[in-house]
């Protein structure tokens, strides 16, 4: 695993002392290496069993749970991306997180630790995911492929974590398809601008561009045209503030991408029309 050093060895620092918490919230944003970190763990602590849960519906947690009470060796139970659990399952959760049987250990990891119950998180230990610098994103690239330098000109200026640069996918294509949208999007006609959101990934098991990588982009090209031509700069910095703004509301639990979408075009073309 790249990066999240401080992490780790605080972390296995706790295994080796047999202090790690029999409850903790594994934090950090989409694509920052939770599910790894989870991985790196199950290989390196070797003297517990791991039951990586399939899903979070109500009847697996009940499951789980009562699987922990019959335990007869230490057992980790991992529940992966919590944030859209339902609220039946975190008060199911929160009831044996109050006195964890004595051989049954919970994680579970969120993009953002206020997702979920307050009176969870005052019961778990809380690791957060660190930032990744210039030098690890780097490492991580090459590791998935042999940029050139505008490539990855592009990707240190939009990535944040090596989940991002695995959806980016060809980064020139990307940047090329985000380029065609800024430049007719107040001119296409309404029938065919709608058509964009075809190209976006809306749900977890579609295809296309990841949404928040899409709107990141919008809002770098839109710096770099209206600073490159400052009669412009105007025009380009209202797209980039109407993007921002929606950029900001992908991490509303729930939220409709495509809704999200819907309303991003049509407020780019009220301000650029």
């Amino acid at each position: 695993m790249i990066g999240q050093n401080r992490l780790k060895k605080y972390v296995y620092k706790l295994i080796d002392k047999k202090q790690f918490p029999r409850f903790c919230i594994i934090s950090g944003v989409e694509g920052s290496g939770k599910k790894t970190l989870c991985r790196d763990m199950q290989n390196n602590w070797k003297d517990v069993l791991w039951c990586v849960e399939p899903d979070n519906k109500i009847e697996t947690v009940r499951n789980a749970i009562l699987d922990a009470y019959k335990a007869i060796s230490p057992t980790v139970y991992v529940f992966y991306d919590v944030d859209n659990m339902s609220v039946q399952a975190k008060n199911a959760l929160l009831k044996v997180t109050e006195e964890p049987p004595n051989n049954a250990y919970f994680i579970m990891t969120i993009t953002d630790e206020l997702n979920t119950l307050e009176t969870i998180r005052s019961r778990a230990t809380i690791f957060a995911m660190d930032n990744y610098t210039s030098d690890e994103l780097y490492e991580y690239a090459t590791l998935v492929k042999n940029y050139d330098i505008e490539a990855w000109a592009i990707i240190q200026s939009i990535c944040e974590v090596p989940g991002e640069i695995n959806a980016i996918g060809d980064v020139h294509k990307f940047y090329e398809f985000v380029e065609k949208v800024i430049d007719n999007i107040a001119s296409a006609s309404g029938s065919n601008v709608f058509k964009l959101s075809e190209h976006i990934k809306m749900k977890d098991d579609s295809v296309g561009y990841d949404i928040k990588l899409f709107f990141k982009t919008v809002i770098r090209i839109c710096f770099k045209r209206g600073l490159e031509n400052m009669d412009n700069f105007v025009y380009y910095s209202k797209g980039a503030k109407v993007t921002s703004n929606y950029l900001g509301e992908l991490g509303i639990t729930g939220i409709s991408k495509q809704s999200l979408m819907d309303i991003w075009i049509l407020d780019m073309r009220k301000v650029w029309m």
